[in-house]
């Protein structure tokens, strides 16, 4: 319930409130956006507490949530205290993400906790590194299954390879062979291309063909005939208008970040490769922007160098905000954090400009009242709620 709060907290704003306490059939109040982030804070703080004070071990089963899941989901409301509050709460942050972080390393690369390849969290293999998988590492906090046949679906990791990609023919620039890049059945979607503003934030060299950094490794770009402008976003202009960013695979991934085929499924058009809600990774970073919001540059370049280093970028020797925000994009894209990172560093609205932002090729600045998603019309008429400005 705190998790689904989380999500309509941050896309729309003041919206129900309902809980056990909340009788059949009445519709749930509409709280204000500080009121109700309070009520779902303090839920989880005594979630949290209780499960430190009765089973401060607790590992649920693979696919189960428990109090890391609990104590993650506090690490995200404190992140975005400001926003949701207009008082910011760093100290909350940093306490929560220093009590996970204390869990959860030990094992892996460099004894972080983390995964010693990047692509493992995204690879057919990640359920053995949520917590209740069968390795000692557990950087996915929360998962969504797809492991068990009776859970698959065209959602999650099968849209995050399917959706990016396209088979080629003979007669196109760009070449692109799902079955064999990714081990899916599936000839792809070609829904989702990169926009140059994301792909810029990598290194390349200067055709970009190749980045030093691994977590572009399975992207299809300049090397593979991929243009790298969006010069429309028409399905028919595919493989000329952006890269493809895919980062999930249906390949297992070994400890090198190589494929391991002997581990891989047979190629299916529905994948058995989980989704990650929440990662280790996400958890040390947000940690060091309260550590920079603090003052503490040196724990906050400690835990971004982790990041950096691990996809096997130089670690930063100084730290700005500006700084993290890229590394934060870089790290978890398409991990549904970057809108709501954008809003807390005043950059969604105005400031930072994409290809097509605002229905414009070059870009252009939303209307100010974009920071909220509106609530359906028919929520609102049903129930007498107050919509959002602007809508």
């Amino acid at each position: 319930r705190a998790g689904a709060y989380y999500y309509a907290i941050d896309c729309f704003g003041n919206v129900p409130y309902m809980d056990e306490n909340t009788p059949m059939g009445v519709t749930g109040a509409q709280l204000g956006r500080a009121e109700i982030t309070r009520k779902v804070v303090s839920d989880l703080e005594d979630i949290v507490a209780e499960y430190k004070a009765e089973d401060p071990d607790q590992k649920p089963p693979y696919g189960y949530v428990g109090l890391d899941v609990a104590e993650a989901l506090l690490v995200k409301f404190y992140l975005n205290y400001g926003v949701y509050t207009g008082t910011p709460d760093w100290t909350s942050c940093i306490s929560h993400a220093e009590a996970i972080i204390e869990r959860l390393k030990g094992a892996g690369f460099q004894g972080t906790g983390l995964t010693e390849a990047y692509h493992q969290n995204f690879a057919y293999n990640n359920k053995n590194f949520a917590i209740g998988g069968a390795s000692p590492v557990n950087e996915i906090i929360w998962t969504i299954p797809q492991a068990n046949p009776q859970l698959l679906s065209y959602a999650n990791g099968t849209f995050m390879v399917n959706g990016w990609v396209g088979t080629s023919t003979p007669d196109t620039k760009w070449q692109c062979d799902p079955k064999a890049l990714y081990n899916t059945g599936n000839a792809g979607w070609k829904c989702i291309v990169a926009r140059r503003e994301f792909v810029e934030k990598f290194d390349w060299d200067a055709s970009y063909s190749v980045s030093p950094d691994i977590r572009t490794k399975l992207w299809m770009t300049a090397a593979n005939g991929f243009g790298i402008d969006n010069i429309s976003l028409s399905q028919a202009y595919y493989g000329n208008n952006g890269f493809l960013a895919v980062k999930f695979t249906n390949w297992a991934i070994d400890d090198n970040g190589n494929i391991d085929k002997a581990n891989s499924p047979a190629p299916t058009d529905q994948l058995g490769l989980d989704y990650p809600m929440i990662r280790l990774a996400e958890i040390y970073l947000s940690a060091a922007e309260a550590y920079l919001n603090t003052g503490n540059e040196e724990m906050a370049l400690k835990y971004t160098n982790y990041i950096r280093e691990r996809a096997g970028m130089p670690p930063f020797t100084q730290l700005t905000p500006a700084l993290l925000r890229d590394e934060r994009c870089r790290e978890l894209y398409t991990e549904s954090t970057r809108r709501t990172d954008l809003i807390r560093y005043n950059q969604w609205i105005s400031g930072y400009t994409w290809a097509w932002k605002n229905y414009r090729q070059q870009g252009g600045d939303f209307a100010s009242n974009f920071d909220l998603f509106p609530i359906p019309s028919s929520v609102v008429t049903r129930n007498g709620y107050t919509q959002n400005p602007g809508y």
